[in-house]
C-alpha cells in the first residue's frame, strides 16, 4: 500500500429526485391586533408560495391555539390544493376566542413535519402572539312583577306579569343561548 499510485476518480454520476419548495409569503399575513377581547372573531390570513421548479402535491396545512396554561388545540388541519411552479396558495380562518384567554400563540404550519418531500420546512410555519381579555363583568339580570322589582316578603298580586330580562355588556359573547336558563315556580 505504501508504494502504490492513489486510485483516480474519472467520473462521478450523482442521481436524485428533485423535490418541490415553498415558503410563507410575508405579504399575505394577516395584520392581527394583538389585543382582543374574549369572543371576538379575528381573521387570520397566511400565503404559501411553491418557490421551486417542482409542482407541490396536495398541501397539509394545520392551525393550533396554545393557551396561557400551554393547552395546544388544533383548530385547523386541511390538505390543500396541489401547487403549481409560481402559484401560492391562501390559508383564510376566522378564529373565535371565546374560549381563550390570557396570553396565547397561534402557530400555523405548511407541510408539517415533511408530510410532502420538501427541501427545507424552516420557512412554512408563522407563530403570532395573541392576549385575550377575558369578560369580567357578568351579565344582569332583571326581574320584574307588573313591572317593579319587588324584595323578599313583598306582596304581589294573585296572577302576576313577572319579566325576566337578561343583559350583558359584552359585545362579542351573545346571550343567544335560551338553554342556560332554568325558571322554577
Amino acid at each position: 500500500p505504501v508504494t502504490h499510485t492513489p486510485w483516480q476518480q474519472k467520473y462521478v454520476q450523482v442521481n436524485y429526485e428533485v423535490v418541490p419548495e415553498g415558503a410563507i409569503v410575508p405579504t399575505t399575513l394577516s395584520s392581527l391586533k394583538d389585543t382582543v377581547d374574549s369572543g371576538e372573531k379575528i381573521r387570520i390570513a397566511t400565503g404559501f408560495r411553491n418557490i421551486s421548479d417542482v409542482a407541490f402535491d396536495s398541501v397539509k396545512v394545520v392551525m393550533t391555539v396554545t393557551d396561557e396554561t400551554n393547552q395546544s388545540k388544533v383548530v385547523f388541519d386541511q390538505l390543500r390544493r396541489p401547487i403549481s411552479v409560481g402559484d401560492s396558495i391562501v390559508v383564510d380562518y376566522l378564529l373565535d376566542t371565546k374560549d381563550l384567554k390570557g396570553a396565547s400563540t397561534v402557530f400555523v404550519n405548511f407541510n408539517p413535519e415533511f408530510a410532502q418531500p420538501e427541501q427545507y420546512l424552516f420557512n412554512n410555519f408563522q407563530t403570532t402572539s395573541l392576549s385575550v381579555t377575558p369578560d369580567k363583568t357578568p351579565p344582569n339580570l332583571d326581574v320584574t312583577f307588573d313591572g317593579v322589582r319587588i324584595l323578599n316578603k313583598d306582596i304581589v298580586s294573585a296572577k302576576p306579569f313577572i319579566v325576566i330580562s337578561l343583559k350583558d355588556d359584552s359585545k362579542f359573547l351573545a346571550l343567544i343561548d335560551t338553554s342556560l336558563f332554568a325558571i322554577k315556580l
